[in-house]
C-alpha cells in the first residue's frame, strides 16, 4: 500500500462524533455485505472519509455516469472547485476476499482506537506481507464535559475560543467534548503495544499532568420539544496556511454568503434546505505548540510541531434563521 500523505491523513485525525462512528460502521457493513454504490460527499462525515482513505489500496473502483453536484468554496465565498467529477457514484468491484479481509481489519482499529481514554493516544494499523504498515489511522484526544457551564469555565480559563453569546431558548445540552494534543516540548514514546488477535497493532502514548494542550472543542443541544433537531458547536484552532486553504462544501441547493463580525477574519452564512450554518475564521494570540499528528506516523522523520494562529468557528442548526446564528457570535 502506498504511503498516506498528510492532506489525506487529515481526513482520518479528527475527532468523530457519534453519528459519525455510527455512519463508520454502517458504511462497512454495507460495503462488506452487500457492496453496493456509496456516495463521497465531502462533508458527508469525518468518519466516512476516513474509511474511504483507510480502504484506499484494497478497493478497485469502476466509475459509474451519474455524479453529485457539489462545490467547493473559500472564505469569500467565491467557488474554487467544481466538484461533479469528484463526486461520482462509485461501485466498488473489489475481490470478495480482498474487501472481506480489509474491511474487518478496518473495522478492528477503529474498535481499538475507541478503546482508548482521554489519557492516551492510540495509533492503530496493520502490516502487509512487506512488513508495510496499512491503514494507520488515530483519533484526537477527547475528554467529556458533564455540562456546558463546565465546558464554558474550561474554556474561559483559556481565553482562545469563541464562546457564543448565548444559546437560544429551548435547546437542552445533549454532550461537550474538549480535544486535546501533546504539547511541543512532551517526551513521546509508547507506553504499551498491543497486537491484537485480528493482526492490528495499536500504540499507546501515556498522557501526563501538564503535558496537554486543548485545540478544539464541541458541544450538541437538542431541541427540547423535538427528538431530532440540534444545534451544534464546533471550534478547531488552525494554522493560518491550512486556515487559508480551507475549502467549504456547498450543496447543489446551498447558497453562501459574506457577513462582516467584529473580531473576525472572514464570516459566512451557508444556507440550505437542511443547513443553517455559520463559519467564522479568526486570529488569535497563542504561544502554544504541539506535536505534529506525522511524527507518530513516521518517527523517522523526528518529531514535528504545529503551532496555531487561528480558530476555525461554526454554527450547526438547521431550525435557526441567520440573524438567530449571528446573534449568537458573542458581541466582543
Amino acid at each position: 500500500m502506498r504511503r498516506i500523505k498528510s492532506d489525506e491523513l487529515k481526513n482520518i485525525y479528527q475527532p468523530m462524533p457519534g453519528e459519525a462512528r455510527a455512519a463508520v460502521r454502517r458504511t462497512l457493513s454495507s460495503l462488506s455485505e452487500e457492496k453496493e454504490k456509496i456516495i463521497m460527499k465531502k462533508k458527508l462525515s469525518v468518519g466516512l472519509a476516513a474509511v474511504i482513505v483507510v480502504l484506499a489500496g484494497l478497493i478497485s473502483a469502476a466509475m459509474a455516469g451519474d455524479f453529485f453536484i457539489q462545490r467547493s468554496i473559500n472564505w469569500k465565498g467565491e467557488i474554487v472547485e467544481e466538484e461533479d467529477e469528484l463526486m461520482p457514484m462509485i461501485t466498488f468491484t473489489p475481490e470478495p476476499e480482498d474487501i472481506t479481509e480489509g474491511l474487518q481489519l478496518a473495522d478492528r482499529a477503529l474498535e481499538l482506537i475507541e478503546a482508548g481514554n482521554e489519557k492516551e493516544f492510540r495509533i492503530a494499523y496493520w502490516l502487509d506481507e512487506n512488513g508495510e504498515r496499512i491503514g494507520q489511522t488515530a483519533k484526537k484526544r477527547s475528554k467529556t464535559l458533564e455540562s456546558y457551564e463546565a465546558l464554558i469555565n474550561t474554556l474561559k480559563s483559556d481565553a482562545v475560543f469563541t464562546i457564543p453569546d448565548h444559546i437560544p431558548e429551548g435547546y437542552c445540552f445533549e454532550n461537550a467534548e474538549i480535544y486535546l494534543e501533546f504539547a511541543a516540548d512532551t517526551e513521546c514514546k509508547p507506553a504499551n503495544t498491543l497486537i491484537d488477535p485480528s493482526g492490528v497493532i495499536v500504540e499507546c502514548y501515556a498522557a501526563s499532568p501538564g503535558n496537554d494542550e486543548i485545540v478544539g472543542y464541541s458541544a450538541t443541544f437538542r431541541l427540547s420539544d423535538a427528538d431530532y433537531h440540534y444545534l451544534y458547536l464546533r471550534s478547531d484552532l488552525s494554522a493560518e496556511q491550512d486556515s487559508e486553504d480551507y475549502m467549504i462544501g456547498l450543496g447543489e441547493d446551498e447558497t453562501a454568503r459574506t457577513v462582516d463580525l467584529p473580531g473576525a477574519e472572514n464570516a459566512l452564512l451557508l444556507i440550505g434546505d437542511e443547513r443553517h450554518e455559520l463559519m467564522i475564521r479568526r486570529k488569535i494570540v497563542s504561544d502554544r505548540k504541539t506535536i505534529d499528528i506525522m511524527s507518530f506516523f513516521h518517527p523517522e522523520d523526528g518529531m514535528q510541531t504545529n503551532e496555531y494562529t487561528e480558530e476555525i468557528f461554526e454554527i450547526w442548526a438547521p431550525l435557526l434563521s441567520e440573524e438567530e446564528l449571528l446573534a449568537m457570535y458573542p458581541k466582543k
